[in-house]
């Protein structure tokens, strides 16, 4: 049977979203109405019908855009000009939408600093590059859209990050009530089946002490990683031993029992320091000495990371997270520094781990499992190298919240099986909100153990049980709170 739909004889839908004039209405099926001005009763309020334009007080959906986060919001709307995104400070009165042209990771961080920005809508940028991963990581709806060249100033946008779709109106009255009928739409989904025995877990990673309490409270189980690149990240000079190990220590001493899994320095491509600029000529390219390839550049640096992870296994078990691995040598490499600045006692207090961001690593995972105790997959860096694209040039066809490439699939389903034979963790970190499709694929892969933004985590475990609810996934439960420490 056709839907049917309430059109106004005459009138227009006013700002508050209900019918204005005379209310009087004709009772039309879709093949009566294609092409005409139709609006459809959801929630008491009439809205824009499916594939049909709009009225002109009603705002067109933009669909070819592509969402970072399911979050749907109204917010206004301000667009950014070259000037503007130049200049020293940026200045917002209020919580707001900025379109910009095009988005790094150095604006998406000027943005962030504002604590005004709830989303960033760009023609050019990626879901997959460290600008998205910085904007998931402070709650900011991330909008790419290629075909809008521009947006109406003093205009409101609704953001409907679930359908992935945009309006802009002149006034927030209308979009609000579509709001309000896609917030009900996701409250209505959040039913999960509780009952279980096999669990998935979800852990929080982040940058400071503050955002790994963040996660927790949210319902992560445990730590990801603890980054450490943004410490002294304007200074002139390297980080020094006593900067480095009260930024650790605050994180090992607050969130005890769980374990802090400290990453070394990952540098290079978009992410340089100031400390680092003189070397940006060897770091700028992706395939450049990123990671723990650019120990050589900076052994002062180094040293005073592996110095206060040292100190910080003096008081609590302590983790090792080795980015931009190519093989076993690299984690050989980083154990013979340990051994020069741990002691035999430190030593016994630190699990290293290496992250698998490199297909070389995956496809010889089968050595590295022998020197680490556990291991982390960064689905952003393994797509860039595996597809030979940079991650700001992957289409979110083949990166998203709901995809991955079938290649990249196929190499985490390798270090999976070898992890699994093992008896080693696997942990996969999702820079970006997942959707079904995605949880679907790497539980298929027997991924169990994911990582996410602290803001994010709640949002996470909610799509993980979700799936797991609907059957489509073989683990049970998603494990939040309460599970105990880290291992």
């Amino acid at each position: 049977m056709l839907e049917q739909y309430r059109i106004p004889m005459s009138g227009t839908i006013d700002r508050s979203g209900t019918i204005g004039h005379d209310n009087t209405f004709d009772v039309v099926t879709v093949a009566q109405v294609t092409g005409k001005e139709v609006f459809r009763h959801e929630s008491g309020h009439l809205l824009p019908g499916w594939g049909c334009s709009m009225a002109s007080d009603f705002p067109h959906w933009h669909d070819d855009i592509s969402c970072l986060l399911s979050r749907c919001l109204v917010v206004p709307l301000v667009s950014l000009d070259s000037g503007l995104i130049k200049a020293d400070e940026l200045d917002f009165h209020s919580r707001c939408a900025v379109f910009v042209p095009s988005l790094s990771l150095e604006l998406a961080t000027r943005l962030a600093s504002t604590k005004k920005v709830s989303a960033i809508i760009a023609r050019v940028a990626s879901l997959a590059d460290h600008a998205a991963g910085f904007a998931n990581a402070h709650g900011i709806q991330l909008v790419v859209a290629p075909e809008l060249t521009q947006l109406p100033e003093h205009s409101f946008i609704l953001i409907d990050g679930r359908n992935e779709r945009l309006a802009v109106a002149s006034s927030p009255d209308p979009l609000r009530a579509v709001l309000n009928s896609l917030d009900a739409d996701s409250d209505a989904q959040r039913v999960v089946d509780s009952k279980a025995s096999t669990s998935v877990a979800v852990m929080v990673d982040g940058s400071r002490y503050s955002e790994l309490h963040t996660g927790l409270v949210h319902g992560a189980t445990g730590v990801g990683i603890l980054r450490s690149e943004w410490v002294g990240w304007s200074e002139p000079t390297v980080p020094t031993l006593e900067m480095l190990f009260r930024h650790y220590e605050e994180a090992v001493v607050g969130i005890r029992p769980h374990r802090v899994n400290i990453r070394l320095f990952d540098i290079g491509g978009d992410k340089i320091p100031h400390w680092a600029e003189s070397h940006a000529a060897s770091l700028l390219s992706p395939l450049g000495f990123r990671g723990v390839r650019a120990s050589g550049y900076f052994p002062k640096a180094f040293e005073a990371q592996f110095r206060a992870i040292a100190k910080c296994a003096d008081i609590a078990p302590v983790g090792v997270v080795v980015p931009m691995v190519t093989d076993v040598t690299d984690i050989l490499e980083v154990k013979h520094l340990l051994d020069r600045f741990a002691t035999s006692s430190q030593l016994r207090n630190i699990a290293i781990g290496t992250m698998i961001e490199v297909p070389s690593a995956a496809l010889t995972i089968d050595a590295l499992i022998n020197e680490v105790e556990f291991v982390r997959i960064g689905p952003g860096d393994l797509s860039q190298f595996t597809l030979g694209k940079l991650r700001s040039n992957l289409s979110p066809r083949e990166f998203s919240g709901g995809v991955l490439h079938r290649g990249v699939l196929d190499l985490i389903q390798h270090v999976s099986g070898v992890c699994s034979d093992a008896g080693k963790e696997l942990t996969i970190c999702l820079d970006v909100e997942p959707r079904a499709p995605l949880i679907e694929a790497l539980l298929a892969r027997n991924v169990r153990r994911f990582t996410a933004a602290p803001l994010a985590i709640e949002m996470v475990c909610t799509r993980i049980a979700q799936v797991l609810a609907s059957g489509t996934g073989d683990a049970k439960t998603v494990t939040k709170g309460g599970a105990g420490p880290h291992p």
